[in-house]
C-alpha cells in the first residue's frame, strides 16, 4: 500500500514537473507577432520656445505602422510611439486591440503640428489627419495638453533617425 501511495506521488511529481515545464501562457497570434521596433528620442518646440521631449518606438514601415501600439497594456509618462510616413498623405488611424488611451499628433513636413485628436481603447471610429502629414505621434492621453503641446507647434524634424 506503501508503495503505491508512493508511486502515485512520484507520478503526480513528475507530472507536476512537466507540465510547468511546458506551459505557456496563451497569447494571440498577433501579439507573439509584435515586430521589433527601433528606439529614440522625439523634440518638440513650443509656442514659447521651450523644448518637450518624448522616448519613442519608430513606426517606420507598412507592418510597424498596422501594429502600432497595439497590445501593449501601459506606456510611461514620456513615452510615446512615432509613425513615419514615406511621403506627405492623408492618414486614417483607429484604437482596435489598443489599451491605451491616446493623443494623436497630426504633423506635416516641415514638423507643424497640424492637429491633436484623441483615441479611445478599442474603438473602431476612424480618426482622420484632416490633411496630408508625414508624421503622427501617440502618446498618453491628456499628456500633450500637460506639457502644452498645441497645434502650431513644432516636431523637430532633424532629431528624428526616420527622418527623409
Amino acid at each position: 500500500m506503501l508503495k503505491r501511495i508512493l508511486f502515485s506521488l512520484l507520478f503526480l511529481l513528475i507530472l507536476a514537473v512537466v507540465t510547468l515545464f511546458f506551459y505557456r501562457p496563451a497569447t494571440s497570434q498577433s501579439e507573439r507577432s509584435r515586430p521589433a521596433f527601433s528606439r529614440g528620442t522625439i523634440v518638440f518646440e513650443k509656442a514659447d520656445g521651450k523644448n518637450v521631449s518624448f522616448k519613442v518606438e519608430e513606426a517606420l514601415t507598412q507592418q510597424q505602422h498596422s501594429y502600432g501600439l497595439m497590445f501593449k497594456p501601459s506606456m510611461a509618462a514620456d513615452e510615446g510611439m512615432l509613425f513615419v510616413f514615406p511621403e506627405e498623405q492623408k492618414a486614417f488611424f483607429w484604437m482596435k486591440n489598443t489599451k491605451i488611451p491616446l493623443d494623436i499628433l497630426f504633423i506635416k513636413a516641415n514638423g507643424k503640428i497640424v492637429r491633436i485628436a484623441q483615441g479611445k481603447p478599442f474603438d473602431l471610429t476612424k480618426i482622420e489627419s484632416g490633411e496630408p502629414v508625414s508624421y503622427v505621434v501617440e502618446l498618453n492621453a491628456g499628456r500633450a495638453s500637460v506639457v502644452g503641446l498645441k497645434v502650431g507647434d513644432r516636431l523637430k524634424i532633424s532629431n528624428l533617425t526616420g527622418n527623409r
